[in-house]
């Protein structure tokens, strides 16, 4: 079984390309609408994170089996629940038993 690669937490001055751009560059031009389906669920992770003193200093790991750890210790799973959508009219609804379901009709 092989380990993941360790992480470094960016500071965002970190060049990109040899052209130019920087992380922090590339931050603000993919990120910065926080509504947005993206990024809202990683947001909420990390409002939750904060609430509850979790370590921030360790980067967060998309596919790992928990989101962070309580300053506690105990690994954590946080999940939202979608209300709004960006850039357009959604008339999709969360049903608890069926994911999304329309609500035209």
């Amino acid at each position: 079984m092989l380990d993941p690669i360790p992480l470094d937490r960016l500071k965002g001055n970190e060049p990109l390309t040899p052209e130019g751009g920087h992380v922090l560059e590339f931050w603000q031009w993919a990120f910065s609408d926080l509504r947005s389906n993206v990024v809202r669920g990683v947001l909420a992770e990390y409002l939750v994170a904060r609430a509850l003193n979790a370590d921030l200093s360790r980067p967060r790991v998309s596919w790992d089996n928990y989101d962070f750890i309580t300053a506690e210790g105990w690994r954590s799973r946080s999940r939202h629940l979608r209300t709004c959508r960006v850039g357009g009219n959604d008339r999709r609804r969360p049903s608890p038993s069926h994911g999304f379901e329309d609500g035209m009709g």
